[in-house]
């Protein structure tokens, strides 16, 4: 059992309602696993300030098998890669909320692995909900809103998060070398 803080529910409660609300909405739009059968790859758990993210990642650390932690937009993400699968899930990401955001703390939704998001998003739009297309430098992602307040989120990815971490070490790599070499130089 994974144990997180920052939430105003435990994970186990906010997955189970989560993964309810998903199974409504899936049945509500009649989306079969015949033509729509995302697999749910991440957790992401939302944090109100960097210490309690790195309170969490300490917490955590005998469950977890590797960790990277990185910025994106002034804020801290951390992508940590679990020991056993947890709710079927390898992977945890634990954010720091953006800096003056009112954004709902704890579960703010799972990563969906999909061969094809142009599909997704079309299957999606035909049922009359609301998509978005998203992205950062290296990250990009399709996101659905859903549950009776539209609480819940669900980010439909061609990857998995590891790649985005990856990417960013390898740009960042690359500008320590140049800095490393024109030193040499």
């Amino acid at each position: 059992m994974i144990t997180l803080t920052g939430g105003t529910e435990s994970l186990e409660t906010e997955l189970t309602e989560y993964l309810a609300a998903w199974h409504k909405f899936k049945m509500e739009h009649m989306l079969t696993e015949a033509d729509f059968d995302p697999i749910a790859t991440t957790i992401s758990w939302k944090v109100a300030e960097k210490a309690t993210l790195f309170e969490n990642l300490y917490q955590i650390g005998d469950a977890v098998e590797q960790t990277h932690v990185g910025t994106v937009n002034g804020r801290f993400i951390a992508s940590s890669v679990l020991h056993a699968p947890y709710q079927g899930m390898r992977l945890l990401k634990i954010m720091e909320r953006r800096s003056g955001s009112s954004d709902r703390l704890g579960l703010d939704g799972l990563d969906f692995y999909v061969s094809d998001m142009g599909q997704v998003k079309t299957l999606l739009q035909k049922t009359g909900s609301a998509v978005q297309a998203e992205q950062y430098d290296m990250h990009r992602w399709l996101s659905l809103r859903f549950g009776s307040e539209n609480q819940y989120e669900a980010k439909f990815v061609d990857h998995l998060v590891l790649r985005v971490a990856i990417e960013e070490l390898e740009v960042t790599q690359a500008d320590l070398l140049k800095q490393i070499l024109k030193q040499v130089a």
